[in-house]
């Protein structure tokens, strides 16, 4: 039975990124379906001697020690790497899937090659071309592809509080890395053709083949009853889920509110973990009128039995997100939706909503003034037919040929 060894920055219960969720519930999957697959993660809790490992109903997971060490800003730990080699010499993998290097070393790829195992990466977000995850330093403005690295520099040395000499030493060794790892992959996925355009224009992907492989649908099962005719005092309710932070941009949907004809005959509402208390502050201070409720941490039940009971969901980012799990919830629950236009989520909208440019406050607020004024725009998009789901069997066969290309090794063992 082929084993496969998933590499990523963090896991369950540690945290619930998309990321890890998505490698949870990819091994189980493949378990399910006959591969043996096994975990090995980063952590940022952790600080035991030697790797932990651990059982997940069935699913093997090796947590590896948090590392106390300044790692500059080139991301290489020996230490890592040679627990990591460890971790591999007793499970043994067919296969290694590289997910991140957060938390990990930027020479995995290279480890895991150097002992003839083949190697898939998928890059879950930009954080091979910018140890900051985002390219939005300013939580608004994306970096263009082709940005001066020395811009690079002072930007982490302001985020890392570092000199800048050690920055500027750091980062030309981390992007010769990164590049030594990708050409090291067998093969190397994005989640979606925003990244990958975007990808493509960058210098570091010069020459790797870079190919789309998305994440699957989420399984949402049959949700609650929809929105329910709105009453006499409510013009518009309006739903918006994710971390609060500034780079997802709540703050521009409530200034859109504010401007509405009738601020105060909208609900607006927020679910997800405050990660900015300052913004959280700044966000309700600019909806006197519109009274945006904060609702914080929120589970399945919340998602399935409160989130259908609104009009529309508004996703308002400015980040480039790569693949918008979001906005395939939303459209699971019935909820038509409004993205901003950067990154992956206006592929994901279709005839369910609409788009506007990021940070644009007056186009968002006539795009809701719209849907005010004319109820019929919010039917249309909610009767516009589900796209079909992506489903994790489908992706299963998909993620074997990549695995099959690389190395023979597929559900089938062939």
């Amino acid at each position: 039975m082929p084993r496969i060894l998933h590499l990523v920055h963090v896991f369950p219960p540690e945290s619930h990124g998309g990321t890890e969720m998505y490698v949870q519930a990819l091994a189980r999957a493949q378990r399910a379906q006959g591969l043996d697959a096994v975990v090995a993660c980063g952590s940022e809790r952790y600080q035991g001697a030697e790797p932990a490992r651990e059982e997940q109903e069935g699913l093997p997971v090796f947590r590896l020690p948090m590392n106390g060490h300044l790692r500059d800003a080139d991301w290489f730990c020996s230490e890592t790497t040679a627990q990591l080699r460890a971790v591999m010499a007793e499970s043994r993998p067919d296969l290694v899937h590289v997910h991140h290097w957060h938390n990990l070393s930027t020479d995995v790829v290279r480890a895991a090659a150097a002992t003839g195992v083949p190697v898939v990466v998928t890059l879950s977000d930009f954080f091979s071309c910018c140890p900051l995850f985002f390219r939005l330093p300013d939580d608004v403005t994306p970096c263009p592809p082709d940005l001066d690295p020395e811009v690079c520099v002072r930007c982490l040395a302001s985020a890392y509080v570092a000199p800048e000499p050690m920055v500027r030493a750091a980062f030309p060794r981390r992007e010769t890395q990164l590049r030594e790892e990708l050409a090291a992959a067998g093969a190397v996925t994005v989640l979606s053709r925003a990244q990958l355009d975007y990808m493509r224009a960058m210098p570091i992907f010069d020459g790797v083949p870079l190919q789309v492989l998305s994440y699957p649908s989420p399984v949402l099962g049959e949700p609650a009853a929809a929105a329910s005719p709105r009453t006499g005092d409510v013009d518009l309710r309006l739903v918006s889920w994710g971390g609060l932070v500034p780079g997802k941009g709540f703050g521009v949907l409530v200034e859109a509110c504010e401007r509405l004809r009738a601020p105060d005959r909208i609900e607006l509402h927020h679910f997800g973990t405050v990660l900015d208390e300052d913004y959280r502050d700044r966000v309700i201070a600019l909806g006197p009128r519109s009274k945006p409720t904060l609702h914080g941490r929120f589970g399945r039940e919340e998602l399935m039995t409160l989130f259908p009971s609104y009009d529309l969901a508004v996703f308002p980012s400015f980040y480039m997100e790569t693949h918008g799990l979001v906005v395939d919830e939303a459209i699971q629950l019935g909820l038509p939706v409004i993205v901003s236009d950067r990154g992956a989520p206006p592929e994901r909208v279709g005839a369910h909503g609409l788009t506007f440019p990021a940070g644009d406050v007056g186009a968002l607020a006539d795009a809701l003034q719209r849907i005010i004024d004319d109820s019929t725009v919010l039917e249309t998009f909610r009767n516009a037919p589900l796209p079909a789901p992506y489903s994790m069997e489908r992706h299963l066969d998909d993620l074997d040929e990549v695995y099959r290309a690389v190395s023979g090794a597929g559900r089938t063992g062939g």
